[in-house]
């Protein structure tokens, strides 16, 4: 196969996961609004070293010591890549997104934030960000560059990574409470 095959098959397959990814994140905002239940379970998905996930683990397990009734399941993937420029974890999570079960709280690819916000697949934090205080009370490396179409969706990591709340969520203010206390307690 000659180079410019190899070229334009690769940007036709990167075309088709996009468009899949489209569709699969449309059809996820009707997963959300669910009841309520008594104990409640946080899935907080990231990727990362063992040193990475060691470290979510221990700023999980302080959530559930000061939020008794809240556990959470850290589910850690490996972040390399596969083909088209999607990682393992990326395509685990439209796979997750397209079958309606979404983690709660996840690490997503600050290059490709503002798209799963513009399809809908992410909570807008800006109702927790006043209930919380305000922007103000956050540090601004949090929030920089995150608005999108005059929302919130993520707060920063570094510079690869934003946490972000899916919209399949079953308990969002545990979410972000959740989401906060490993943005700002887990650094």
């Amino acid at each position: 196969m000659g180079r410019m095959s190899r070229i334009t098959a690769t940007a036709g397959w990167q075309a088709c996961v996009i468009a899949a990814a489209c569709m699969v994140l449309a059809l996820s905002v009707a997963g959300c609004g669910r009841p309520k239940s008594a104990g409640v379970t946080l899935r907080l998905s990231i990727w990362g070293d063992h040193q990475e996930q060691r470290r979510v683990e221990e700023a999980a397990r302080a959530f559930e010591a000061a939020n008794p009734g809240v556990k959470v399941e850290v589910e850690a993937v490996p972040a390399m890549q596969i083909a088209g420029g999607i990682t393992a974890y990326e395509q685990k999570l439209i796979v997750l997104i397209a079958a309606q079960d979404a983690p709660d709280v996840m690490y997503l690819p600050r290059e490709r934030y503002e798209f799963y916000a513009e399809k809908g697949a992410l909570v807008n934090l800006e109702p927790f960000i006043k209930e919380s205080g305000g922007e103000e009370r956050l540090a601004p490396a949090l929030l920089d560059g995150m608005r999108v179409h005059g929302g919130i969706y993520g707060l920063v990591r570094d510079a690869g990574t934003v946490y972000t709340i899916s919209v399949q969520t079953k308990h969002p203010k545990e979410a972000w409470a959740l989401l906060l206390h490993i943005a700002t307690g887990a650094r």
